[in-house]
């Protein structure tokens, strides 16, 4: 009987890296075997492209007759992000092309469909929007040429294998491989390299055998090169009527091992208890020429295809209660995601279950729905974050908020707001380069501080924002100030549940710098902010907690607004005259505020006798009453070293009165180590490995005691959040996102694909499969 000729190629990569997508390798049905997953194209890439897989740091793209290939050497990700360093503005990318010469257009055969999907949300042709798109852990191309079929899977070693059948009659010499873009040569061992301006690929030298009477017999097989084309060698032939199998192994190396991937910025929850995690992702885009091009990283990178340094897209996944199952990931950003960028700085769900996020973009082509209350990108100037790996390009910034249905395959909602200079993003402008714009200082004094801002709801659906603006021309709506006074203002806006119309929109600053990081309601729908201000003239009323300016860089304030918006019942500064901020506000069932911030006035900071106080910390509660004019407590918690220890990240009141607080370590940019902070016996992790992990506290009523504390994290990965709100739900559960599983320097030596990140037995993914930054959640 005759057997079919079978070519297999193995393809072994070193570590992970890209999107979102390579953080969820796994596929469903072992979570313990990382699967490549093939996304096939409904209108979201490039109609040549058929499918796309995520390699080490770059992409496979899957054409009718050819493979594309496209690597980028994030090294200067990788300095900035970590190491704070200005790494250079080059980053090197590199294409090449693998043609399959001669070959027809094959049938695909799409196998192992995953559970999970993903949706893509990019630029404003709906025709290129894609939802509930199931990647395939394997895929077939059926007569690539006559009588020889191709199929991809990941076999038992984790490694992307392709493997020929050739049918009886039909010839392996068919099979042509062109390389195109890259440089091809022949080792003396026989392997294939393949040298790219990043890095040298090797294809190891092929292994072939045949089944014959259920015995493996081994077969002479041999690269041949010529010109760049590579074809398969048979010195000692073999039995045309058995089955004949090729095994070489492709493997990617990576330039310097650092790879970009995705940040995590913000978390939420439904009322299933599912959970939502947003981030940044260095998504690379399909390349429109081959072989090596350099690029100085952003304003432009768009002449050479590609994301640059700081070219983001936005990423927010949703998993089950439980973690254990990826219900939907998905992209939202602009078409052309080279020039334009995303952050997400904050998440929530409606009474649906319907997520809403808001963030600020740089795109012209930001996907918009078509009867917007805003359908105009609005403009601004250059905005760079170096450190923390996001560009807003020359076009400048608008908010954007953004509403999904159930499933996350659909915009039900999508709309600018913003005038003709930068919203929504938080920053003070330094002269110099770039990488200078926007430097740390007064408002942004916590890494990640320049995306701070809130989105909350209401109960039918309104939707209320707290972010920060440099738009005089910003679009105001019954304000009860209508004019910008400072080169920043915090803004408040609210919109209708479809987002088609601005119920009311004010600014709310002085004539110094402004910034409006959280919102929450009252149960009579009166509006509250808190923030951070550098101004003495700040819109306050007389008689409140602290109605002058208390001096140093900055103080936090708090204001109360009417339901409608068009008038200020109060407002009150918070701080001492040190640096201050106050970064969430909370309403208790009794309409008392909660404010929760940093302050490094602790030496004047009151502390009310009786409440449980950690004195000389750099973290403080205050509890107000619902006028701002009565101090109910106030107090301040942390590991008494005289300063500011935790980013505050998530903050909550729950049913019984009881405070929640999550932050991290404060040391990327404070360099104040979170180590003696205040822990229960009963804690989770009862000592900080390295002072970058989150630290979780939860205080009994009016602060009348500690009840728990822990803190959360990995022994080797400076575990942080890149800006964003994450979440408790009123029961104490925490939703918290984080940029975890970093690479860190020790001694002279750089350690990647860190692996530490505590992860819980059947949870979706339980390994960094980036040699960068994941999007971790707990």
């Amino acid at each position: 009987m005759l057997k079919r000729l079978r070519l297999t190629h193995t393809l072994a990569l070193l570590a992970f890296a890209g999107t979102l997508n390579a953080q969820h390798s796994n596929h469903d049905h072992s979570r313990d075997h990382r699967q490549y997953e093939f996304i096939p194209n409904k209108g979201q890439d490039p109609s040549t492209i058929n499918y796309s897989v995520k390699l080490v740091g770059g992409k496979m793209f899957v054409e009718d007759k050819s493979l594309l290939f496209y690597f980028t050497d994030n090294s200067a990700l990788l300095k900035a992000h970590y190491f704070q360093q200005n790494a250079g503005t080059q980053i090197k990318r590199h294409a090449y092309r693998m043609t399959w010469v001669n070959a027809q257009k094959p049938v695909y055969n799409e196998q192992l469909k995953t559970k999970h999907y993903y949706n893509f949300f990019k630029g404003k042709v709906r025709s290129k929007w894609a939802g509930e798109v199931h990647a395939y852990n394997a895929l077939g191309l059926k007569q690539l040429y006559p009588g020889i079929s191709l199929k991809f899977e990941t076999n038992a070693n984790e490694k992307l294998e392709y493997t020929y059948t050739v049918a009886p009659g039909a010839s392996p010499l068919q099979i042509i491989q062109q390389y195109d873009g890259v440089k091809v040569s022949l080792a003396r061992n026989g392997d294939l390299l393949l040298e790219t301006s990043i890095s040298v690929n090797q294809e190891l030298k092929p292994v072939a055998w045949q089944m014959i009477n259920g015995k493996k017999v081994n077969v002479a097989c041999r690269f041949k090169l010529h010109n760049n084309r590579v074809t398969f060698d048979f010195p000692k032939g073999y039995d045309e009527a058995y089955e004949l199998i090729i095994d070489p192994v492709l493997i990617f190396g990576s330039y310097s091992g650092s790879t970009a991937d995705n940040f995590g910025m913000t978390a939420t929850y439904d009322y299933e208890g599912n959970l939502y995690s947003g981030g940044t992702c260095f998504d690379m885009g399909f390349p429109t020429t081959t072989g090596a091009y350099d690029s100085t990283s952003n304003p432009d990178a768009s002449a050479t295809g590609g994301a640059g340094y700081g070219v983001t897209d936005v990423v927010i996944t949703k998993y089950s209660s439980d973690g254990s199952t990826l219900i939907y990931s998905t992209y939202l950003g602009g078409g052309t995601s080279l020039t334009g960028t995303e952050t997400v700085h904050s998440l929530i769900v409606n009474n649906n279950n319907e997520l809403m996020c808001f963030g600020a973009t740089s795109s012209t082509d930001f996907p918009v729905t078509a009867t917007a209350y805003d359908t105009s990108f609005n403009g601004g100037s250059t905005a760079q974050y170096y450190y923390n790996g996001v560009y807003f390009t020359g076009t400048g910034t608008d908010i954007y908020v953004a509403k999904f249905n159930l499933a996350g395959s659909n915009l039900l909602g999508c709309t600018f707001v913003g005038g003709s200079a930068n919203d929504g993003v938080n920053y003070k402008v330094t002269s110099g380069t770039y990488s200078s714009v926007a430097a740390y200082d007064s408002l942004t004094s916590n890494y990640g501080d320049q995306f701070r801002g809130e989105i909350m709801t209401d109960a039918i659906g309104n939707i209320y924002i707290a972010s920060t603006t440099r738009s005089s021309d910003f679009p105001t709506m019954n304000a009860f100030q209508p004019t910008k006074n400072g080169s920043s203002d915090a803004v408040v806006f609210k919109l209708d549940p479809t987002l088609t119309t601005l119920l009311f929109s004010t600014f709310l600053g002085g004539s110094g710098l402004d910034a409006g990081y959280s919102v929450k309601l009252d149960n009579s729908g009166n509006v509250f902010i808190a923030g951070g201000t550098g101004s003495n003239d700040f819109p306050v009323t007389a008689g409140t907690h602290h109605d002058t300016y208390q001096g140093g860089k900055t103080d936090g304030f708090i204001v109360k607004m009417s339901p409608s918006g068009s008038s200020m019942v109060a407002g009150s500064y918070v701080g001492t005259n040190l640096y201050d901020q106050t970064m969430f506000v909370e309403i208790d069932k009794e309409d008392n505020v909660y404010l929760y911030g940093n302050t490094l006035g602790m030496a004047s900071w009151p502390i009310t006798p009786g409440v449980y106080s950690n004195a000389n910390s750099g973290q403080y509660i205050l509890k107000l009453d619902s006028n701002l004019v009565t101090t109910i407590f106030s107090t301040l918690f942390g590991n008494s070293g005289g300063t500011v220890n935790i980013s505050p990240s998530a903050f909550l009141v729950d049913v019984c009165g009881n405070i929640y607080v999550s932050g991290w370590g404060a040391n990327i940019l404070l360099s104040t180590p979170l180590s003696g902070m205040p822990v229960t016996s009963d804690a989770y992790l009862g000592t900080s490995p390295n002072g970058y992990d989150f630290y979780l506290a939860c205080f009994q009523r009016d602060m009348q005691g500690l009840l728990y504390a822990t803190y959360f994290g990995g022994g080797t990965s400076h575990e942080h959040v890149d800006g964003g709100t994450s979440r408790f739900d009123k029961y104490g559960i925490i939703y918290q996102s984080v940029c975890a599983g970093c690479c860190v320097q020790v001694g002279a030596t750089v350690v990647c694909s860190n692996d530490d990140f505590p992860t819980t037995p059947g949870a979706w993914s339980n390994t960094n499969n980036s040699s960068n930054c994941n999007n971790g959640v707990f």
